[in-house]
């Protein structure tokens, strides 16, 4: 969803029942931090972002084709790839998910 002022209005058989305002910020997205590789080849980053949202983490070795390796709802969360060492090469991403 695009940064901006939105508003929320809950119906009750078509009826407005209640209308929330609310701000999506240009900076809310998933924004990766930390990166570490440690010693036994694992791959672990923090992601930032805002709570109540769900964020999908996806692992490419060549960033046309993505797998999905986790899901998180909320953040700031820490995200470990026990599996990184078995790739020559491995990116990341997170994104907003369904």
């Amino acid at each position: 969803m695009p940064a901006g002022d939105y508003t929320l209005t809950a119906r009750a058989w078509d009826i407005p029942v209640q209308t929330n305002l609310f701000a999506i910020a240009a900076d809310s997205g998933p924004t990766l931090i930390s990166m570490d590789v440690p010693a036994d080849g694992s791959a672990a980053f923090t992601t930032l972002g805002v709570p109540d949202v769900r964020y999908v983490v996806e692992a490419s070795s060549n960033l046309a084709d993505w797998s999905g390796l986790a899901t998180n709802v909320g953040a700031p969360f820490d995200f470990v790839d026990l599996d990184a060492a078995t790739w020559a090469q491995r990116f990341y991403r997170v994104s907003v998910g369904p």
